[in-house]
C-alpha cells in the first residue's frame, strides 16, 4: 500500500502512431459550379454572404460516399470537419463487449464533429453512412480558422449545434419517460407526420439500427413491431402500413414538445 505522501501521476493520453482517420481513403474532389449552387442552397447555409459561402467552397471536397462506410472512428483525433449534404450518418459507440450502439442518425444538412474539433478533442462516437451520401469535408485546422475569422459561418455552425442539442435532449426525454414499446410508437407516429400523414411509411434504415436509436434489443423490437398489430400497423419488411393514426395517437400521443427527431 502506497504511503500517504506517495503521489500518484497519471500520464496523458497517448495517441497511436500512425493510427489515421478513415477518410483518408475516401476518394474526393473539389466542388463544381453545379455543387457550389447546391451549397448555396442548404438551408444551414441560407445566412452566409455569397462571398463566405464560395471561402468555404474554396476548402471543401465532396465525394458521393456508399452506404456503411466509416467516417470517424471513436477516441481518433478527427482530421476533417464533414457536411452531411444528402444521406444519413449513424453515430455510434462501442460497448465493453465489443457491441456497436447506435447513438443518434444525423439528417442533412449538418457539420459534424464540430464539438471535437473546437475542443481540440477526441472524437466521441465513431460515424458511418447508413446509406448513400453527399458529403463534403474541409481539413480540420482549415475548418478552425474558418469558424473565427467568419462570423457567418461561426453562426451556422452555432445554429447547428442548436438542433443538434434539440434533438438529443427530445432522445433522453424519450428514453428517460417512455418504454420501449412507447418510444416505438412515437418514432412511428413521427414517421407518420413527415411523410404528410401517409398511410405507408418505409424504414428508412435497418431494423437492427433502429432499435440501437430507440435504446432497444433487436430481439424487443421485433416483439414490440408484431404488437402493433394489434393498433392497426401491419409491418412487411420495412414497409409499415398504418390503419388507424387515432388509436396510436392515444396510446402515445406526440406533439411538438414530445415529437421525437427522425429518421
Amino acid at each position: 500500500m502506497a504511503d500517504a505522501g506517495d503521489r500518484i501521476r497519471v500520464d496523458p493520453p497517448q495517441r497511436v502512431k500512425g493510427r489515421k482517420s478513415p477518410t483518408a481513403k475516401m476518394a474526393s474532389s473539389r466542388m463544381q459550379a453545379c455543387e457550389r449552387k447546391r451549397l448555396r442552397g442548404l438551408p444551414i447555409l441560407a445566412e452566409l454572404s455569397s462571398r463566405a459561402v464560395e471561402k468555404l467552397a474554396a476548402h471543401m471536397s465532396v465525394a458521393r460516399i456508399s452506404a456503411k462506410t466509416e467516417l470517424l472512428r471513436e477516441g481518433c483525433a478527427p482530421e476533417h470537419l464533414f457536411l452531411l449534404i444528402d444521406g444519413l450518418v449513424e453515430l455510434s459507440t462501442t460497448r465493453s463487449d465489443g457491441r456497436s450502439v447506435a447513438v443518434s442518425i444525423l439528417r442533412p444538412p449538418t457539420f459534424f464533429p464540430v464539438e471535437a474539433i473546437l475542443e481540440g478533442a477526441p472524437v466521441l462516437t465513431s460515424a458511418r453512412t447508413v446509406q448513400p451520401s453527399f458529403v463534403g469535408r474541409i481539413p480540420a485546422d482549415r475548418a478552425l480558422r474558418l469558424i473565427r475569422a467568419e462570423p457567418q459561418f461561426a453562426e451556422a455552425i452555432a445554429t447547428g449545434l442548436a438542433s443538434r442539442l434539440s434533438d438529443m435532449l427530445r432522445e433522453l426525454k424519450s428514453v428517460r419517460s417512455k418504454t420501449c414499446f412507447e418510444r416505438l410508437v412515437a418514432w412511428v407516429l413521427a414517421m407518420h407526420m413527415k411523410a404528410d400523414s401517409s398511410a405507408e411509411i418505409r424504414l428508412p434504415y435497418d431494423k437492427s439500427v433502429l432499435a440501437s436509436r430507440l435504446g432497444m434489443a433487436k430481439e424487443t423490437l421485433s416483439r414490440d413491431l408484431a404488437r402493433l398489430a394489434g393498433w392497426g400497423v401491419t409491418v412487411r419488411g420495412r414497409r409499415l402500413t398504418i390503419e388507424d393514426p387515432q388509436a396510436l395517437f392515444q396510446l402515445a400521443g406526440i406533439d411538438e414538445v414530445t415529437r421525437p427527431s427522425v429518421p
